[in-house]
């Protein structure tokens, strides 16, 4: 066995597919709040490293103990952006640039990236969850949180992992949500329109 790694991955798996989130849910396999993996779809992302598609790296791998040494909690937007987890986990480039641009609009000129150092013997996956109005990659898949899935304008048509078209969402689409809540979408509409 090697060192371990951190796989940063804005790829379909069969661990994003709704039916194995909700499974995972259901049958109590959350490890520390997170999708276990198979060891074949571990393996299968890191084979995938440096994988890019219209301008944003697909998929980025990391040495744990090399990534623990850079800074976590509250930092400048120039810091992150030369943070490689914000990179990483905003697709890189020109994306993380784009994002963390509207980041300083909307919310200031700091950003606080968390960073989970809980590894086990099982590999695991983290999706991003919209909560509250917040996106988190920490937390369980409880009280309402939703696993989002928005593109930009530029990246050519999205598809479901299995290649069928994929609905294409906006902001207004998520206020639209019959699902969400009042707060969460109050929230949206107020810093994202």
């Amino acid at each position: 066995a090697g060192s371990a790694l951190e796989i940063y991955a804005h790829v379909p798996s069969d661990w994003s597919q709704r039916q194995y989130i909700s499974d995972a849910i259901s049958e109590e396999k959350l490890i520390a709040h997170a999708l276990p993996l198979t060891q074949e779809s571990f393996d299968a992302l890191e084979k995938r490293n440096g994988e890019t598609k219209d301008g944003i790296r697909l998929v980025t791998v990391m040495d744990h103990a090399q990534a623990q040494k850079w800074k976590f909690g509250e930092q400048s937007i120039d810091e992150a952006l030369e943070n490689p987890h914000v990179q990483a986990f905003l697709g890189g480039g020109e994306q993380a640039e784009a994002y963390l641009e509207v980041h300083q609009k909307v919310h200031g000129n700091k950003i606080y990236v968390w960073h989970s150092n809980d590894l086990g013997n099982v590999p695991v996956a983290r999706p991003l969850v919209l909560f509250s109005g917040y996106l988190y990659s920490y937390f369980s898949f409880f009280n309402g949180r939703r696993v989002p899935g928005v593109r930009r304008a530029s990246v050519s048509e999205p598809v479901r992992a299995g290649g069928a078209p994929r609905k294409n969402i906006s902001i207004e689409n998520l206020i639209e949500d019959v699902n969400l809540s009042d707060k969460v979408k109050d929230y949206i509409q107020r810093n994202y329109k």
